[in-house]
């Protein structure tokens, strides 16, 4: 299938231009959007409310050099001190409903200051933003993390929490899972090597390349318009989904101002059949990208990318995505161990609420995330 992925222009003035007429219930509170130029004050809400201090690229990077535009933030603010209480942002997002391009946004740094979490700011700020004429047209999903699960559940918006992603962890050196699980237990360690070998074997029972001296694997410098087609032709679902475009994908990965990503190609000769993204952490590797048509292109990409990531002294590769996926089985064959990951998906979209928040319907991956 062949979609017009074409970079959408940055809506950020129009967000701030339209009148959004509520006022804060508590007069010692302002609830207003934040200008770009002021966005330093949310940085600093974020660190207080996280004890830790965000390096200031990875900041700039995540609200300001998005393609698909800058950061849309709503804040609290504290009228007679001008300080910037609690915080949430929209980063916008590509999102599609099948065919269907729609306003998508992925929401993140939802913090409050330590001296006034669990007062009901939320409230207030959720309140005023209501009244923006954008309510109810963006498709915004997030990934929770306990404390927003649990403003989410206090404010009768538990509906919203569509689950935890599954998780696979392909082992290619036994000590990456016991350290995984915990260096003080010597036992685990022990049949840790022993997995470590099981699993080797499996994978060379299990996955068969395809043995085509013409296909390679390379690494890539940056992403060209030619992958929007195998990102079509190889990730559309039916359903909710993210398709990542070239702009996006160099963007999001080559352009990381802290992480460590590589991108990798699949050719036949010239021609690029698919393409992976890997984010390299000391032993542990993430597959945050895997584009290809499930077959033996899948398995030839799967193969080579194992092999790379074991080359470059990884112990395990870890993944975790929405149970539609449709690589899971192929993983599973692979070797990948299951377990329940501490990641969930939150989704929003008033004009489809029914299938939004089934999480059969979407299909996202470890770079659907704000975290890195």
């Amino acid at each position: 299938m062949t979609l017009d992925l074409s970079t959408p222009c940055d809506l950020y003035d129009e967000f701030m231009r339209l009148e959004a007429p509520g006022e804060s219930e508590d007069p010692r509170f302002v609830v207003r959007r934040i200008a770009e130029h002021e966005y330093e004050k949310v940085f600093t809400c974020v660190d207080q409310a996280f004890a830790k201090k965000r390096p200031r690229p990875l900041y700039d990077w995540l609200y300001r050099k998005n393609p698909y535009g800058r950061a849309r933030v709503w804040a609290v603010e504290e009228r007679s001190t001008g300080r910037i209480l609690k915080t949430g942002s929209s980063f916008p997002w590509p999102v599609w409903n099948g065919a269907t391009p729609l306003r998508g946004a992925l929401s993140g740094d939802a913090a409050t200051v330590p001296d006034w979490q669990r007062k009901g700011l939320s409230y207030i700020r959720k309140a005023v933003r209501r009244t923006h004429p954008w309510t109810g047209t963006i498709c915004s999903f997030s990934g929770p993390n306990e404390n927003s699960r649990a403003v989410s559940v206090k404010h009768g918006e538990e509906d919203e929490i569509l689950g935890a992603l599954k998780g696979g962890l392909f082992v290619l050196r036994g000590g990456a899972l016991a350290n995984r699980i915990g260096k003080a237990k010597p036992l685990v360690r022990a049949a840790g090597g022993t997995l470590g070998w099981i699993a080797g074997a499996w994978r060379r029972v299990n996955l068969t390349p395809s043995h085509n001296s013409h296909r390679r694997l390379e690494q890539l410098d940056s992403f060209t318009s030619e992958f929007n087609d195998v990102t079509c032709q190889t990730m559309f679902f039916e359903g909710y989904w993210c398709p990542h475009n070239a702009d996006f994908l160099n963007w999001r990965y080559v352009n990381h101002p802290v992480e460590d990503y590589r991108a990798y190609a699949l050719l036949e000769g010239n021609q690029l059949i698919a393409y992976s993204i890997v984010r390299f952490d000391n032993e542990v590797a993430t597959l945050a990208e895997f584009a290809a048509e499930p077959g033996q292109d899948a398995i030839d990409l799967l193969s080579q990318v194992l092999n790379e990531v074991q080359s470059q002294g990884c112990g395990a590769l870890n993944f975790f995505g929405t149970p539609g996926w449709r690589h899971w089985r192929l993983f599973h064959k692979a070797g990948a161990l299951p377990y329940r990951s501490k990641n969930y998906l939150e989704a929003v979209y008033e004009p489809d609420q029914l299938n939004v928040q089934n999480i059969q319907n979407w299909q996202v991956t470890p770079g659907d995330r704000d975290y890195h």
